[in-house]
């Protein structure tokens, strides 16, 4: 791409602050951050969920975590292992996604259902703890 000063639509239309392209990430898309990272401040992480929440970035789109006494790497107090856990199911939803397929969040059926009500109803097999 060159830089911004030679290549600005370029850098436009690609923007990560353009919600556009989050909109229709099949699958949907994960934003997970450290809070004690020192590199890259939680600040910037906060204003982009904002900045994609208001322009419509859906539930079943955005999963957001945040860990708490983590830097960049997120490893403190067992967070790497729920980094790990956790992509480890997005990529097991991913596998099993059936093209066009988009799965709705409980919120926006307008009730709440528990997670292993869900993972039954969307993987025909039986929750196990």
């Amino acid at each position: 791409m060159r830089t911004p000063h030679v290549n600005p639509e370029g850098y436009f239309h690609s923007a990560v602050r353009n919600a556009t392209g989050f909109k229709s990430v099949p699958g949907g898309f994960a934003i997970m951050h450290g809070l004690a990272d020192y590199n890259v401040h939680y600040q910037n992480t906060a204003v982009l969920v904002d900045r994609l929440i208001a322009e419509g970035v859906s539930p079943e789109q955005l999963k957001w975590r945040a860990y708490t006494d983590s830097a960049h790497n997120i490893a403190a107090d067992g967070a790497s292992a729920d980094v790990l856990a956790f992509l480890a199911k997005k990529l097991y939803e991913e596998k099993h996604r059936k093209p066009g397929y988009v799965k709705q969040h409980q919120w926006s059926q307008g009730r709440i259902v528990s997670v292993a009500d869900a993972a039954e109803k969307l993987y025909k097999v039986p929750w196990k703890d």
